[in-house]
């Protein structure tokens, strides 16, 4: 196929580029520009009215043929056809101006005369300040720009301001939950040195021993408040990290896992209690029980309210999906 064979279109002669244009076909335009020979005087072909490829795509206000045409024209006819005038004088500026098309791509161009005169005596200049709507859409266009910074920066600052907020809702529930975690580190530490029934008085080789040792509700009682000692100064540490920590999203994983290891922590103290309370009243197996009953209404209470925290966030994670 020949791209460059002219054909009769009505009472003039035109190339395919130049129907492609008119007919507003842009892809069309754009895929006959990549495929036509470079030093064919085709690109600077104009229609009955004077006009080439260039002001017909910007009579149209096609900016992507405008576009493609800049893209895919070869160097030596892109100044030419930018400069051109058709037979009113009009140069791609005054049709693009006319129309109130705005073209990027042309900033960067060197070959666009500004100055030039159409019949009517206008340059591009003299009718982009006639043109009011294209000055109205560039005053748009700051103002639009210019509000957006501005939420931008609103956004940003209510942003960091509820992050401050968090961080301090944080810090002062940390407070108070330091003083909870010391205390229960400081029973667990207490009761460890407390044993239940005493030690050996009598002398002898178990002198200074605990008296209830070889029992496996003692066993439990020391393992449980071993435990609980360890999950309470953990949690007393994390705490300490977390008053030190600037960062909200970090103070909240510590957070959480302080409140976590409290609250498992607060589960052993009990277990120790209920341990040791059995040890203790080993010799009256009624009252022992019953204690560890009522003690033990504690874990009862712990689940159901896991339960529940479970079941309501599902719900709320629902809802939100």
């Amino acid at each position: 196929m020949d791209v460059g064979y002219q054909f009769e279109y009505k009472d003039k002669v035109l190339t395919p580029l130049l129907v492609a244009a008119e007919r507003g076909l842009t892809s069309t335009v754009i895929r006959l520009m990549q495929l036509w020979p470079t030093s064919s005087p085709a690109y600077t072909a104009i229609n009955k009215i004077g006009r080439n490829i260039l002001h017909i795509a910007a009579a149209g206000n096609k900016l992507e043929m405008i576009q493609g045409i800049l893209k895919y024209c070869p160097e030596i006819f892109k100044d030419e056809i930018l400069k051109q005038q058709d037979d009113n004088g009009d140069t791609l500026l005054h049709l693009l101006i006319s129309h109130g098309c705005f073209v990027p791509e042309l900033i960067k161009h060197t070959g666009l005369d500004t100055m030039a005169k159409n019949k009517r005596n206008w340059t591009p200049l003299d009718m982009l300040y006639l043109r009011d709507d294209i000055i109205a859409d560039q005053k748009k266009d700051v103002i639009f720009k210019e509000k957006t910074k501005l939420l931008m920066d609103e956004e940003q600052a209510h942003s960091e301001l509820e992050k401050k907020k968090h961080l301090q809702t944080y810090k002062k529930r940390t407070n108070t939950q330091i003083i909870v975690t010391a205390l229960i580190t400081t029973v667990t530490f207490t009761v460890g040195f407390t044993m239940p029934g005493g030690l050996y008085q009598s002398g002898g080789i178990d002198q200074g021993l605990v008296i209830f040792s070889k029992k496996a509700a003692f066993n439990t009682f020391m393992v449980s408040d071993a435990i609980a000692l360890l999950l309470s100064t953990s949690s007393l540490v994390f705490y300490f990290l977390e008053s030190m920590n600037e960062d909200p999203h970090q103070v909240r994983k510590l957070n959480a896992a302080s409140t976590g290891l409290n609250i498992v922590s607060v589960i052993a103290m009990m277990l120790t209690f209920i341990a040791g309370t059995y040890v203790v009243l080993s010799k009256s197996p009624g009252l022992a029980i019953s204690v560890c009953v009522i003690c033990s209404l504690f874990f009862l209470l712990i689940i159901v309210l896991s339960i529940k925290i479970f079941y309501n966030g599902r719900i709320k994670r629902n809802n939100t999906s």
